[in-house]
């Protein structure tokens, strides 16, 4: 039994020591370590209307085929929700549990949308004048 706890209390200072060292050479080598998180980073930008509408416009996107990885991969609705979460500082959660509330409005399904569509006409027509 003794001889357990020794070998467990001996891995457990090895393990330590280890994620000293692994602390160290982030601090030394920082430009050599990824982020664990896409929000270790600050947000570039500020999203000023409600997640809702946020997610209209994700969800939106996500079939036009329109953002693709670096690769060319056509990405899905929860690699777009990232980056959006990534631009904005934010996290989305339940993104399919709200994706299928928001599709399933009585009055509505789009409103934001639909407001978008409205300004570019108005902006449309102020070009035409």
């Amino acid at each position: 039994m003794h001889r357990c706890i020794g070998l467990l209390a001996r891995q457990a200072i090895s393990f330590i020591d280890s994620e000293i060292n692994l602390v160290r050479m982030q601090l030394e080598y920082p430009e050599c370590f990824c982020p664990d998180s896409p929000f270790d980073f600050a947000p570039r930008a500020q999203w000023n209307g409600t997640l809702a509408q946020l997610l209209e416009v994700i969800i939106a996107l996500a079939p036009s085929g329109l953002i693709r990885t670096l690769d060319g991969r056509q990405m899905n609705l929860v690699e777009i929700a990232g980056l959006f979460e990534e631009i904005f500082g934010l996290k989305i959660s339940d993104l399919y549990g709200r994706k299928t509330r928001l599709l399933t409005r009585k009055k509505n399904e789009s409103p934001f949308l639909d407001n978008l569509l409205f300004l570019y006409r108005k902006e449309v027509e102020k070009m035409s004048l």
